[in-house]
């Protein structure tokens, strides 16, 4: 005999029972989560302030502590990380000496915008999250577009190799 199937999610949920120990275990894991998140912040806050506390002491460099004393603070508005993610991708357009429009790239300036809007997506996501609201949508929507529309035309086959592909199988024939 085989191993057992287990319970569908609706054979789960069709006993009250189980049902009930269901939304227990999940809230559990919720708070769960809750506590582990809160004691990452209290012990974040902490070593910052030592490491404060230590630079502050020594006269050493403040830089230390940076990235614990950031993360404690508020994050930026999502209009805030839009403009600072547009100008990171307009300061690696000129460092890569990238035209701005898409027409204008070649397939290895392509690659390289589509790392460079990678990266920016990624970043913001990481402060952000996903876009959820109409507003974050709309705001973000622009990126998403430029991403696809470039991942598209770089897995798309070129038409000139195409064409070149075509021409030297007639010359063969």
């Amino acid at each position: 005999m085989g191993p057992a199937a287990e319970p569908s999610h609706g054979d789960k949920t069709s006993n009250p029972e189980v049902l009930k120990w269901m939304n227990a275990l999940a809230k559990g894991r919720k708070q769960l989560k809750e506590l582990k998140l809160r004691m990452s912040e209290e012990q974040n806050s902490s070593t910052a302030a030592q490491r404060k506390d230590h630079c502050e002491s020594t006269g050493t460099s403040k830089e230390v502590g940076t990235h614990e004393a950031t993360s404690m603070e508020p994050a930026p508005s999502v209009e805030e990380t839009m403009d600072s993610v547009l100008r990171r991708l307009k300061e690696k357009r000129q460092h890569f000496n990238l035209p701005e429009t898409i027409k204008d790239m070649t397939k290895k300036q392509m690659a390289l915008e589509k790392i460079n809007l990678q990266k920016c997506l990624l970043y913001f996501e990481s402060i952000h999250g996903q876009p959820v609201t109409k507003q974050e949508k709309s705001l973000m929507k622009p990126l998403y577009d430029r991403y696809r529309i470039i991942k598209k035309l770089l897995a798309a086959p070129s038409l000139i190799t195409t064409i070149e592909f075509l021409d030297a199988l007639n010359e063969d024939n």
